[in-house]
């Protein structure tokens, strides 16, 4: 009885939502649709209870009822067509109900050994996914505005490209040390370009409407050494503004700290404890020491912080980062192999200047096994943060001179060292 409560009671309560929502838009565009808070609980209730029904009648009597629910809305949108006033009327409303009609359905299906709380949080959740798709209609049409052609066009070869080619790939490692296993490098490629394509994305649908400073921050999010490079180029280029160049990047430089703990919890979760302090520490240390500049600047500079991203959505870009993890990744086993800890420092110390997910996403693969242990992968992580903070620091020595150099250094590199502090003195208790 309690489940029979609780999955009409969700179901009516999703389909009240969605209602809600549709009435609000109908509102809004003063235009009708065909169902608001009285349909969209009904048409929820209906997928509910044919669900329901099916357990013991079969699975015809979902199906006819979703069948029937298609007729009638295929027979709405041909009669509001046929008496359309010219504006263009689209099908949103229309497959909102047939989804609506499905989500009420998920508290009665037993798939993949859900119990009756997973089936509710996924009933509200799949809700709460058509409810911000909805009610998002203006900030998402601007974003497809904002999304050039050829950047689609890029998206939709990788995609294509990963969904034919990956299977493909031979899980399999090719090398004596074990690094290097086809299917794997694709994996992780997918994995990076997926994270910066959600920050790019942010990066579109955001940058023009926030401030400079939360732009420049989301820029870091695609790339913190894109976002360097563009700032220090313009550091050279304009007389003042150099103190803000330097909080820009510094901020954006910030946003890669909990990058790296994402990457490297989604391969090896088991490395978040060891790398929580060093982490902590260095992203403390960068942000108070940004906080200082930006204080001392604010009064007397202005600048419009802009700037350029491109979508990593590429097939170059991956092919070259594929390319740099296979080599970083058998660099770092076989110094790991032959030279012990000592030998895995040096590389992760090397890599961290030209790739820092390609290293964190090889020291994740490799740590808490027999050979490293997830202290002394934290350690090594420590130490290619650092020197990726030399390399940020040497970037804006010779692209935007010796003053945002000092400052750079001064947001980066005793926050970097303080992480390899922290790590090492882990690493001795």
């Amino acid at each position: 009885m309690l489940e029979l409560a609780a999955g009409f009671g969700i179901a009516l309560a999703i389909g009240m939502l969605i209602g809600i929502e549709r009435e609000h838009d109908s509102r809004e565009k003063d235009r009708a649709h065909f169902g608001g808070i009285r349909t969209f609980p009904i048409i929820a209730l209906a997928g509910a209870l044919s669900c329901w029904l099916a357990r013991s009648l079969g699975p015809g009597v979902f199906i006819a009822v979703l069948a029937l629910l298609g007729l009638l809305l295929g027979a709405n949108a041909w009669w509001d067509r046929k008496n359309d006033d010219g504006e263009g009327r689209g099908l949103t409303t229309e497959f909102a109900a047939l989804v609506t009609f499905c989500i009420g359905a998920v508290p009665f299906v037993y798939v993949a050994g859900l119990g009756l709380q997973h089936r509710l949080l996924l009933t509200a959740g799949l809700a709460g996914v058509v409810m911000s798709l909805l009610a998002l209609r203006k900030p998402l049409h601007k974003l497809a505005d904002k999304i050039k052609s050829e950047e689609m066009y890029a998206t939709a070869r990788f995609v294509i490209i990963v969904a034919v080619i990956l299977p493909l790939l031979p899980n399999r490692t090719w090398d004596p040390w074990e690094a290097i296993n086809p299917f794997w490098i694709g994996v992780f490629v997918v994995m990076i370009c997926g994270i910066s394509f959600a920050g790019y994305v942010a990066f579109r649908a955001l940058g023009g409407r926030t401030g400079s400073m939360l732009t420049a921050v989301l820029g870091g999010l695609v790339s913190s050494t894109a976002t360097t490079l563009s700032f220090s180029r313009r550091a050279r280029e304009q007389s003042g503004g150099v103190a803000l160049f330097a909080v820009v990047i510094g901020l954006a430089s910030s946003v890669t700290i909990p990058r790296v703990a994402v990457e490297a919890g989604a391969i090896n979760y088991q490395l978040l404890p060891s790398l929580a302090i060093p982490l902590a520490v260095t992203l403390a240390g960068i942000l108070v020491a940004t906080g200082l500049i930006f204080w001392r600047a604010r009064r007397g500079e202005k600048q419009d912080l802009k700037v350029k991203i491109s979508n990593p959505f590429r097939l170059t870009k991956a092919l070259q980062f594929a390319a740099v993890f296979a080599f970083v990744r058998l660099i770092t086993a076989i110094a790991q192999a032959e030279l012990g800890d000592g030998g895995l420092y040096a590389s992760a110390a090397i890599a961290g200047l030209a790739e820092l997910n390609a290293i964190t996403l090889s020291l994740a693969d490799l740590a808490g096994g027999e050979a490293l242990s997830n202290r002394s992968a934290a350690l090594a992580l420590s130490i290619a943060i650092g020197t990726s903070a030399l390399s940020k620091t040497a970037i804006a020595a010779l692209l935007g001179g010796r003053k945002l150099a000092v400052l750079v250094g001064l947001i980066l590199i005793p926050a970097a060292a303080g992480g390899v502090v922290a790590s090492y003195v882990a690493t001795m208790v």
